[in-house]
């Protein structure tokens, strides 16, 4: 950790704009941010309507598919939001779409796991899935999947990564299990790994967690899959 308490290097893993967001968010302690973005969203054509006529149960599982569904049902009526169901993990993506009217959410889960140990099978055939074209878990086969977004992942370094990083780094950030695989992928090819051993990686769960435990030497992880939980974390290790 660096000797200034205000000059702690944070290297964010996210996309452009989710890294420019943190940054702004930690501007306050004083945190010198590393901008590192390893995924990159494109928003695919989607009938919403035609979705939103045909399934009765919306199954959402990332922050980023939560946002596009806010926006797809701001745009309907009443009437169409009044017999959609919402089943959604994690309580970002459960706040982002509470203001809607009319629109009750049935299940906020901790991880997929929960949510599927909770998704009543009387429902399956009335629920689309609306996910990216990359997950981590697969649902009930019964349970039909709409592809909504593309995710595709960093591949390369470029010489300002290359030279942030080995200014040293202080924490990382890691929101996912494909970016922390994408984070150690990139780090072995550029034979950076032993430069970042000591960081601080701090996780959004155990599974990201047990990802990179064997190439850092401090990987901590928040019980709640909750982004303000991992800030929170953040700044009280700052303090110590």
């Amino acid at each position: 950790m660096s000797t200034s308490p205000y000059k702690s290097r944070v290297l964010l893993t996210r996309s452009v704009d989710e890294n420019h967001k943190l940054k702004e968010q930690l501007k306050p302690y004083g945190f010198n941010c590393v901008s590192c973005p390893l995924i990159t969203y494109k928003n695919l054509p989607v009938d919403y309507v035609a979705i939103f006529d045909h399934y009765s149960n919306i199954i959402i599982t990332s922050k980023y598919a939560a946002k596009l569904i806010y926006s797809a049902l701001n745009n309907l009526s009443a009437n169409y939001r009044k017999n959609i169901e919402l089943w959604v993990v994690g309580h970002t993506s459960a706040t982002i779409l509470k203001s809607i009217a009319f629109i009750k959410t049935q299940y906020i889960a901790n991880d997929v796991r929960d949510l599927i140990n909770n998704l009543p099978e009387t429902i399956y055939n009335e629920a689309v899935y609306l996910s990216a074209n990359e997950i981590t878990s697969l649902l009930p086969s019964a349970i039909t999947r709409q592809v909504i977004y593309e995710v595709t992942y960093k591949e390369t370094l470029e010489a300002q990564d290359f030279t942030e990083i080995m200014a040293g780094i202080d924490y990382i950030l890691l929101y996912s299990q494909n970016c922390a695989k994408t984070l150690i992928k990139l780090l072995t090819k550029y034979n950076l790994i032993n430069t970042l051993k000591n960081t601080i990686v701090i996780t959004i769960s155990a599974k990201v967690a047990n990802i990179v435990n064997i190439y850092f030497s401090n990987v901590v992880y928040v019980e709640q899959a909750e982004h303000q939980q991992m800030i929170n974390l953040l700044i009280n290790y700052d303090k110590n």
